[in-house]
């Protein structure tokens, strides 16, 4: 925690204004040491300095564990974006993928995250096409788009990897197919995205020849 919160303040001396927390999951942070993501937040968000806080890749699972604490720092607006990636709103799906939640429970805690603060970019991520994966699975993770919880998705299409348990798993589907869902979740994120305030907020200011936050700030990515 110590070294972080070093490197932020160093930040914030030197006029950066954008800050993001990266890792590949940042919601088992701190684990380790006896800490965790709620104790770095809280700290940070209660720093007097204005800021804008981005968080890459928290788990799902810490979502639906921490979420009426991380609902409290939202209401600091210092939190202004996120990523969670759900890949798929199919139970069924999960449990092969070995994801540890219920897609259910996840929507419900970002239904709650987002009445608490409606501003807050999201940001998720969806596979389609993994093994088994049948018209209605992908339905379930369409119909978990058109809700509007997520403001924006990166669509994947499943491949298999070398050595991986989901590279032996029956009922590959065509790649034909694959392409079609992808194409088909894809281009509506991107349609909802182009009706999203803050996309052409970006837009306007990269025309103008600024960043996406404003002329003078700053962004420091600090890795977990």
């Amino acid at each position: 925690l110590e070294c972080v919160l070093e490197e932020f303040k160093t930040g914030l001396q030197k006029g950066y204004s954008s800050f993001a927390l990266i890792g590949t999951d940042i919601g088992d942070y701190g684990k380790d040491r006896g800490s965790d993501l709620l104790e770095l937040l809280t700290t940070l968000v209660q720093m007097p300095e204005h800021f804008h806080l981005r968080l890459r890749n928290v788990n799902p699972r810490w979502i639906i564990r921490a979420g009426a604490e991380f609902c409290d720092l939202l209401r600091s607006g210092k939190i202004v974006y996120m990523e969670s990636p759900i890949q798929s709103a199919s139970n069924r799906i999960l449990q092969l993928m070995r994801r540890g939640y219920r897609a259910e429970d996840f929507l419900d805690a970002i239904h709650r995250i987002k009445s608490v603060c409606p501003s807050l970019f999201i940001k998720t991520q969806i596979i389609v096409g993994f093994p088994g994966e049948s018209d209605e699975d992908f339905r379930k993770s369409l119909d978990s788009y058109r809700s509007g919880m997520f403001d924006y998705v990166d669509v994947f299409r499943y491949s298999d990897r070398p050595n991986t348990d989901a590279s032996i798993l029956p009922g590959k589907l065509p790649q034909d197919l694959i392409m079609s869902r992808y194409r088909k979740l894809f281009f509506k994120s991107l349609f909802q995205l182009n009706y999203r305030p803050i996309f052409h907020d970006i837009i306007s200011r990269r025309r103008r020849g600024t960043t996406a936050m404003g002329e003078d700030e700053k962004h420091l990515y600090i890795a977990g």
